[in-house]
């Protein structure tokens, strides 16, 4: 996802306010569950963004939806948001918050995508895995798991912008691409 310069700058002012107050990790799960339901309803950011909606019936579509799930700082902010007509960026604003925190917290997330599953011995190695990055890196990780069949088997690990990739798939294009250079 793309965060504009106009979400960066939202964000970074509300989390600077919250930290003000010490509530930055209370609205964090806030900006958790607007980030999950913008991704399951795209619909919703295409009905919010909509200028054919008029702003009372936002703001109750807001109230319904949100009142009483979200802390009354994210309630206020989302009303500021509407009052300045930057609805369509809550879901950017919500994910650069995501970040902001991790960041000043110093976590990194990593993913690790497996070309199968490694049964009784996964829980181990994703242990030891995640004590290494954690020793390495020296910060606090989040580490995510998932299942990637074209991998063949072996796994990429992506580090931030970093990707290791220990997959079979990447052997073999390796192995074909040294095979094309003698040849050629």
């Amino acid at each position: 996802m793309e965060i504009s310069q106009a979400s960066k700058r939202y964000a970074a002012a509300f989390y600077k306010r919250l930290e003000e107050k010490q509530k930055q990790g209370k609205v964090l799960l806030d900006m958790n569950v607007l980030i999950a339901f913008c991704q399951k309803s795209p619909s919703f950011t295409e009905l919010i963004s909509s200028t054919a909606m008029p702003m009372a019936k936002k703001r109750a579509l807001f109230y319904k939806l949100f009142h009483d799930k979200l802390d009354s700082e994210t309630m206020r902010f989302l009303n500021f948001l509407l009052s300045k007509s930057r609805e369509a960026l809550i879901h950017s604003i919500a994910q650069f918050f995501l970040n902001l925190y991790e960041e000043k917290k110093g976590i990194v997330k990593v993913s690790l995508f497996l070309g199968h599953p490694l049964g009784r011995h996964q829980e181990n190695f994703t242990k030891v895995l995640q004590q290494k990055i954690t020793k390495l890196l020296g910060k606090q990780i989040e580490l995510s798991v998932h299942e990637k069949p074209e991998l063949i088997a072996g796994f990429t690990l992506h580090i931030a912008d970093i990707i290791y990739n220990a997959s079979l798939k990447r052997q073999i294009e390796i192995l074909r691409e040294d095979l094309l250079a003698e040849a050629g």
